[in-house]
């Protein structure tokens, strides 16, 4: 099942496993309160708890894009969810690795890695 809500596009990959694919390429204030709002409308529809947040299409991030990560992450694990980033562009990658959130963000390189850990 595929579900597309905006700046979500999410696609299922196990029974427990969702890919929500962030489609916004540049995340700020208006696009973060989007993102957190669909991110957790999918969590309640959805039932899944192990979320792979693919960021392929993002090319830049606010600081209220970089809460939104955050938040994200937060909520899922709040919800005794997994949450693993990937699709980090160097740039991105730059301000979190600036802001520390590289350490407390779990991120794989690859779509593929990323499954296999939240998985785990």
């Amino acid at each position: 099942m595929s579900i597309n809500t905006g700046l979500i596009d999410t696609t299922e990959f196990d029974d427990d496993g969702a890919v929500v694919r962030v489609t916004a390429h540049k995340i700020h204030e208006h696009e973060s309160t989007r993102l957190i709002e669909e991110f957790k409308a999918f969590l309640a529809s959805s039932g899944k708890s192990r979320i792979v947040m693919d960021y392929t299409e993002v090319e830049f991030v606010s600081s209220a894009g970089l809460g939104a990560m955050i938040t994200t992450s937060r909520v899922a694990v709040e919800g005794g969810g997994k949450i693993v980033l990937t699709g980090i562009n160097e740039n991105v990658m730059q301000v979190m690795k600036l802001t520390k959130l590289d350490r407390l963000l779990k991120i794989e390189k690859t779509l593929a890695k990323a499954q296999k850990v939240v998985l785990k």
